[in-house]
């Protein structure tokens, strides 16, 4: 079992209580409790935050090969990759298209920090990072094959990239991109782009296709049965239990998590050792 990026998160795990007490929000000693490390919330294990978790691990893991990593977080918002995984050996770039979430980047630790659009090139010149995460993004663009062409162009040979985003089923994602526009205005993808929605749907068929150029390392969900509303995300068991039907059913989650290698150009598949 891979070890966690942050010590916050055993403490947690230690320290947990009943939900049903109303102080489960602080701490012994009257602060605010971060949700694994990262932000407070109303659980303890909000399986929204989930996805952070499995970055901290994969990059960890990096970190055991390379010591050091150069990372571009695209569509970094307010830095919570950075909060998940506060490692030194880090050096993280951010770039977002909104200015109020790279300030509070900024007051989270990110060394670098770009305001830009992410439909057009990426600022970086080639080969530029060792590790790649878009967490929740790819689902906003109209064409995010435009993206992941550039993410392969910025990222080194033997570099890590690690995604995260919705998945649907092959009839809902058939319904929401080719129908319900034509019944509602709103929900037309031009409309959905200007307001930051979603305009992407993926199976896991058409995520595999659109990473094809990457060697596909761990496909892994989340959320297979979210209740942030009800006190189960304040147990560890259930937090567990969704963890593990995610490895074993990726299909069958409501988010996924995927880790995928740019391979070098002399040899396609080949990978580094571990």
């Amino acid at each position: 079992m891979r070890k966690l990026c942050y010590p916050s998160l055993e403490r947690t795990l230690a320290s947990a209580e009943s939900p049903t007490r109303n102080s489960y929000l602080l701490n012994a000693d009257g602060r605010e409790r971060l949700a694994f490390g990262i932000e407070p919330a109303t659980t303890k294990f909000p399986l929204r935050l989930a996805r952070y978790v499995a970055f901290a691990e994969f990059l960890r893991d990096e970190l055991g090969r390379k010591g050091a990593l150069q990372l571009l977080d695209v569509g970094c918002g307010v830095g919570k990759l950075r909060l998940a995984c506060p490692e030194d050996r880090i050096d993280f770039t951010g770039i977002d298209v909104r200015t109020t979430s790279l300030e509070i980047a900024r007051r989270n630790g990110y060394a670098r920090l770009l305001q830009g659009n992410l439909v057009g090139a990426l600022p970086f010149a080639d080969e530029s990072f060792d590790a790649l995460v878009c967490s929740h993004v790819l689902e906003h663009l109209p064409n995010p094959k435009d993206l992941v062409r550039e993410i392969l162009r910025v990222l080194r040979p033997g570099g890590i990239f690690l995604m995260a985003t919705p998945m649907s089923w092959w009839w809902n994602r058939w319904l929401r991109m080719h129908v319900l526009p034509l019944l509602v205005p709103e929900k037309k993808a031009d409309v959905l782009a200007a307001n930051y929605g979603h305009v992407t749907f993926f199976t896991m068929s058409s995520l595999k296709a659109l990473l094809q150029d990457f060697v596909m390392e761990d496909i892994r969900g989340f959320r297979f049965f979210s209740s942030r509303h009800l006190p189960l995300e304040n147990w560890w068991w259930y937090y567990r239990l969704n963890t593990l039907w995610g490895k074993t059913f990726p299909r069958l989650s409501a988010d996924v998590n995927v880790a995928a290698r740019k391979p070098f150009a002399d040899r396609p598949g080949h990978l580094p050792s571990r």
